[in-house]
């Protein structure tokens, strides 16, 4: 039975799994914690989280102690479907039941506490672990790096960095790209920097997202030469720019000033892909205003709707304020129709 039920979770079939677990319930046959253990897995691996709880507490029920693989393999189901504190529940229950964690099961919980954006829970876990005689790894740091990131404790990520090279664990791209999003967050954009050039010296390509990210500090911080030269820069490395990349590009245009060059931006959108979105729009028709060029914002406001896109507030904000540098009153009262029939509500910029 636990070679079939092995077989179904390979195949994601986590219904396959239950009802073969059934059968054996049915069969008088008591199900060994081997068999639950691999029940529990398959409805892990699909996030199935429900269903692991279910047979986690079914087995205390029959009298069937749990293993530490079948709790991991719950905690995991937990942390895929981001329930963090059931999945700190299930670790403290361990302990209860004299089960030493080890650090798969810390790494999922720690994972768990990243995503509900719990990073002081994250630290606790991983502070724990030198008390138990277990070595942090890699995923567990990342998580630890992200969780800080998130909550917008960058010292405390970079700290948690600096200790990933102290424990002579290689740090990856995602290790990196946590790190980096701290920075952005902060709005420490020389920081990003440096570490994007640390992950070219260490042959860590950087994906789209850590180059998106280090454009956004850049474009924040008004430094769109420099936001470009990175954009370039994922270009001639081979990599294919996304709506992230794109996006954070134009708004440092945007920022600077710079309208023909997000316009240009926009145009390698519209003709290579990918496909923009209704922000990208906005923020082009935003750098179009501000260089006083009204009729390329209006122009840019119909391509958005040629397109199918619903206009942001922001695109409507800057499509009236166009309509009344050119005097275009009855369209500008349109407008303010059309924002009431697609249920986007004006504000006082709208008005001015």
């Amino acid at each position: 039975s636990t070679a079939a039920v092995a077989a179904l979770r390979r195949r994601r079939d986590w219904r396959g799994a239950l009802a073969l677990f059934e059968e054996v319930r049915r069969s008088g046959r008591t199900p060994d914690v081997i068999l639950y253990s691999a029940v529990i897995s398959a409805c892990e691996k699909c996030g199935q989280w429900d269903s692991a709880l279910g047979l986690l507490n079914s087995m205390k029920q029959r009298s069937v102690l749990p293993n530490v693989i079948t709790c991991n393999a719950t905690v995991s189901a937990c942390e895929k479907s981001n329930l963090w504190s059931l999945a700190l529940r299930i670790l403290l229950s361990m302990r209860e039941q004299r089960l030493a964690p080890n650090v798969i099961t810390y790494s999922a919980a720690v994972s768990a506490c990243e995503k509900g954006a719990q990073w002081e829970f994250a630290l606790t876990l991983l502070g724990e672990l030198p008390q138990t005689c277990l070595q942090p790894n890699l995923y567990t740091f990342n998580a630890s790096i992200s969780a800080c990131a998130r909550a917008a404790q960058w010292r405390r990520a970079l700290t948690l960095f600096e200790q990933v090279h102290e424990d002579r664990l290689c740090a990856d791209i995602i290790t990196y790209s946590a790190v980096i999003s701290g920075f952005e967050r902060a709005e420490l954009w020389p920081l990003g920097l440096h570490a994007l050039l640390q992950m070219k010296g260490r042959s860590l390509g950087p994906s789209s997202v850590t180059h998106s990210i280090v454009l956004t500090a850049c474009g924040k911080a008004t430094h769109w030469q420099r936001a470009l030269a990175l954009f370039c820069e994922l270009q001639a490395a081979g990599g294919v720019p996304d709506t992230i990349a794109y996006g954070a590009a134009i708004s440092a245009c945007e920022r600077g000033g710079q309208w023909a060059k997000a316009l240009a931006l926009l145009d390698a959108m519209e003709r290579k892909g990918p496909a923009p979105d209704a922000l990208v729009y906005s923020s082009v028709m935003c750098a179009s205003q501000n260089g006083r060029q009204w009729g390329i914002a209006l122009a840019l406001f119909s391509s958005m709707r040629l397109r199918s896109l619903l206009p942001t507030l922001m695109a409507y904000n800057v499509a009236l304020a166009s309509c009344a540098q050119e005097k275009l009153w009855k369209r500008a009262l349109e407008l303010l129709f059309e924002m009431q029939r697609t249920c986007v509500e004006p504000d006082t910029e709208s008005f001015k």
